[in-house]
């Protein structure tokens, strides 16, 4: 009825809304949201997006997190976890805009980086976006948090000449504790 009307009323924009009304019952509606930015040609949608907090995962049990130990496989974890908060802080500590990072596929801990990420985000304190690069979670964030000056070896990062600056670090606790709802992160 709807494709019928739109053709019998020879309109380009009656016929594009009745396309996009069939597709509603077809599609996922994110998908139609790109769609409709496109046609706007609304670049801001995308960037908000691709770095929109998860912030779902804050209402997750924290008492299974498997806290990573120091020393073997555990510390690529820390490494990950200590690069991503550094960079976060450092460049987007109101968590408006996430920071993330990959590991090419040709560098040598390559293999031991996507496991111990994998194990990371298993436990929902990072998540990967489709170009591969890592992001932490609202978990993640408050997790760090929380934890990062028991992290050990602090300067065990990818880019350690680079530290958290202490003027961002209290706008990214404060933060954290209003994704947490925490009264105190030290």
């Amino acid at each position: 009825m709807v494709s019928t009307l739109a053709l019998v009323a020879n309109n380009a924009f009656v016929y594009i809304g009745a396309l996009f009304i069939i597709a509603t019952l077809f599609t996922e509606g994110d998908y139609l949201l790109n769609l409709i930015a496109i046609m706007r040609g609304d670049k801001e949608w995308f960037g908000l997006q691709k770095f929109k907090l998860r912030v779902d995962s804050i209402d997750a049990p924290w008492h299974f997190i498997d806290v990573p130990q120091s020393g073997g496989k555990e510390s690529m974890e820390y490494k990950i976890l200590n690069t991503l908060w550094t960079k976060q802080v450092n460049y987007g500590s109101d968590f408006s805009k996430l920071w993330g990072f990959t590991v090419g596929t040709v560098a040598p801990e390559y293999r031991d980086f996507v496991d111990a990420a994998n194990h990371l985000k298993e436990q929902r304190l990072i998540f990967e976006n489709e170009q591969g690069m890592r992001f932490l979670t609202a978990q993640g964030i408050v997790f760090c948090a929380e934890n990062y000056k028991t992290f050990p070896k602090q300067e065990d990062q990818y880019w350690p000449d680079e530290k958290i600056e202490e003027g961002k670090l209290q706008v990214a606790i404060q933060k954290a504790k209003e994704l947490r709802g925490a009264k105190e992160i030290a």
